[in-house]
């Protein structure tokens, strides 16, 4: 990695992230693989997903101009978490619209706007891993990467 690059990328975490986590750089940022021994993983910083931070803020416009207000927020809870269940992005969602008494919306609106994220293939489920080992493998079939998720919500306001 270049200074330059380094020098960018350091920027990005601290003001996203704060002093600690631009130190130790590991913020769902890191790729790693197991070593020589497959006992241990060996993290190392992916610079490239750093510097797609800096288009957050033109993904989360996209999506308020093709989806609306509630989209938008829970795109933008996504991008700040990193990753979220769907009832759990819902109810984090519905609790900061409940905040402002002019946005009148219920969770099954809320579950709607994700299930169209998701067909239209802006939202997507991270791999798993199934395994329980020091360096899991994480996987996801690519017919799984855009399946509707189960959301067990009651639509109640």
């Amino acid at each position: 990695m270049s200074v330059q690059l380094r020098k960018v990328i350091s920027l990005i975490l601290l003001e996203r992230f704060g002093p600690v986590v631009e130190k130790s750089s590991y913020y769902r940022l890191v790729k790693f693989l197991p070593n020589k021994n497959e006992s241990v993983a060996n993290y190392s910083l992916d610079p490239g997903k750093v510097l797609l931070m800096l288009r957050y803020p033109k993904y989360i416009n996209l999506i308020k101009k093709k989806f609306g207000d509630e989209s938008e927020m829970i795109v933008e809870e996504l991008l700040l978490r990193g990753y979220w269940t769907a009832s759990e992005l819902i109810l984090r969602v519905y609790e900061r619209l409940s905040k402002n008494v002019e946005n009148a919306v219920t969770l099954g609106q809320l579950k709607e706007k994700i299930i169209s994220l998701v067909t239209a293939k802006y939202v997507m489920r991270v791999p798993y891993s199934e395994e329980d080992s020091p360096v899991p493998s994480l996987q996801i079939k690519d017919k799984d990467l855009h399946a509707i998720p189960n959301i067990d919500i009651k639509t109640a306001n």
